[in-house]
C-alpha cells in the first residue's frame, strides 16, 4: 500500500527545534510512529507530506519519501476563525487532493486532530485524535465565540474520516461524543515510549543534574507551562508539603513560553505561593537528558486537569520514578494501579501524596508496579496496531 502522512506539524516543530531529540507531544508521536512503521512494515511505501524543512525531515526519516507542498499563508487578522478555515477547508482542498492522486496514495493519515479532513477523494482518510481539550474546555482556548464555532464544526467533520485512532479509551469516548463518529470506525491505540527511558543509572547522571543546577532531593514536573497542567495547584500543594519538609526542591521542566507570558505568569505563581527559591526552572529538557531527571526525582508530580494519553507518567515509571497523577482524564486508564492519585483541584491532596511517596515501602511498591506498567507501552506495539487498522481499510 501507498501510505502518506500529514507531516506538516512535524516539519514545523523540526524547523523550530532542529533536532528530533527535542520533539515532544504530537511531534514525538509523529516521528516515532512513522519511524516504527517504516522499520517494522517495509512492505508498504511511505510518503511524508510537509511544507517546510524537507531536507531535515528526509534526514531523520530516511525510510520514507518526502513530498514538499506549498505552505499556507498565515493571517494576522481573525487567525483562529478565517485563518484556520482558509488553511484547512480551502487551502488544503487545493493542495492535497492532486498530490494524493499523483502518487496513488491508498491511505492518508492526519497525525493530529487540528485538520479539515479531505472528503470526496478516493484515498482512505485516517485521523489520530490525541485529545479534545478544546471541546471540553473552550473558555481556556477561545476568546471569541466564532473561533469556538469553527473548531466545533471542524471537530464534527472528523467523523467523516474512514477511521479515527484515539490515544486512549478516554479520548475515544470524547471522539464519539464530539466528532459524530461511528464506534466501528474508531479504535484506541495507546502511544509508545522510547527505549531510552530506563531505570538503569547512566554514568553521567550526576553531572547532567549539576549542569541544570539540580540537587537531591527534588520533586519533578515535566510539561509546558499551560493551563491544563495545573501548575498553580501543584505549587500550592508543594508549599504545604515543604512547610514540613524544607529540604526538598521542586523542578518544573518544560517550555516556559508555551502560552504568551507563560514565564512571567509562572514566576508570579511561585512568588505568591512562597516557593520561588525552592523551585528550579531548567527549561525544555531534551530526550537525551530527561531520563536522568526522572531517575533522580523523589517522584513525578503530574496533577493535570486533562490528558489525552499521559506519556510523561509512563516515561517516569519506566525510569523507576514514582508517579503522582490526577484522578481524571486518561491517566487512571494509562497507569492503572501504578500511581498515587490526587484530586487536581485540592492542593491538600497533592501535598498528602508527596508525603506518601517518600515513605520507603510505598516508594518501593510504586517502583515495581511502575516498571511493569510502563513495559506495556512500546512504539513497536503502537505501529503493529496501526498497521493492522491500515490493512482493514484495503
Amino acid at each position: 500500500m501507498n501510505i502518506a502522512f500529514d507531516a506538516r506539524y512535524l516539519s514545523m516543530v523540526i524547523a523550530q527545534k532542529a533536532n528530533p531529540e527535542m520533539l515532544m507531544g504530537i511531534g514525538a508521536y509523529s516521528f516515532n510512529l512513522i519511524k516504527q512503521l517504516c522499520l517494522d512494515f517495509p512492505g508498504n511505501s511511505y510518503y511524508l507530506i510537509c511544507d517546510q524543512e524537507a531536507e531535515k525531515i528526509a534526514a531523520i526519516l530516511p525510510w520514507a519519501r518526502v513530498i514538499e507542498v506549498s505552505k499556507a499563508p498565515q493571517f494576522k487578522i481573525a487567525n483562529a476563525t478565517f485563518g484556520r478555515t482558509y488553511r484547512g477547508a480551502i487551502f488544503d482542498r487545493l493542495v492535497l487532493p492532486p498530490v494524493l492522486k499523483e502518487y496513488k496514495i491508498d491511505i492518508f493519515h492526519y497525525l493530529y486532530q487540528d485538520c479539515f479532513i479531505q472528503t470526496g477523494v478516493k484515498t482512505a482518510i485516517v485521523v489520530t485524535v490525541h485529545d479534545l481539550a478544546y471541546n471540553i474546555f473552550p473558555d481556556q482556548f477561545f476568546k471569541a465565540k466564532s473561533a469556538s464555532w469553527v473548531w466545533n464544526y471542524q471537530t464534527k467533520r472528523l467523523g467523516k474520516a474512514d477511521f479515527i485512532i484515539a490515544d486512549s479509551e478516554a479520548t475515544r469516548t470524547d471522539v464519539l461524543k464530539y466528532c459524530r463518529a461511528r464506534p466501528e470506525k474508531t479504535a484506541t491505540v495507546h502511544c509508545g515510549k522510547d527505549d531510552c527511558f530506563s531505570n538503569i543509572p547512566g554514568a553521567g547522571d550526576e553531572a547532567i543534574l549539576l549542569g541544570y543546577g539540580i540537587k537531591n532531593p527534588y520533586f519533578l514536573h515535566v510539561g509546558g507551562v499551560q493551563s491544563s497542567k495545573n501548575i498553580e495547584n501543584l505549587a500550592a500543594g508543594f508549599r504545604i508539603f515543604s512547610d514540613k519538609n524544607q529540604k526538598y526542591n521542586l523542578v518544573l521542566a518544560g517550555e516556559l513560553e508555551w502560552e504568551p507570558g507563560g514565564k512571567v505568569k509562572l514566576q508570579n505563581i511561585l512568588k505568591e505561593k512562597g516557593i520561588l527559591r525552592q523551585t528550579i526552572l531548567p527549561g525544555f529538557i531534551s530526550q537525551a537528558h530527561l531520563p536522568t531527571l526522572y531517575r533522580g526525582a523523589a517522584a513525578l508530580i503530574h496533577p493535570s486537569w486533562y490528558e489525552g494519553f499521559g506519556l510523561t507518567p509512563v516515561e517516569a515509571a519506566a525510569c523507576g520514578c514514582p508517579v503522582v497523577i490526577s484522578d481524571r482524564g486518561s491517566l487512571p486508564e494509562i497507569m492503572e494501579e501504578a500511581a498515587v492519585y490526587v484530586d487536581p483541584g485540592e492542593p491538600d491532596t497533592i501535598a498528602g501524596a508527596m508525603e506518601r511517596v517518600i515513605e520507603p515501602k510505598i516508594k518501593s511498591d510504586l517502583l515495581k508496579q511502575g516498571l511493569a506498567q510502563a513495559a506495556k507501552y512500546s512504539w513497536s506495539k503502537t505501529a503493529r496496531e496501526v498497521n493492522k487498522m491500515y490493512q482493514s481499510l484495503k
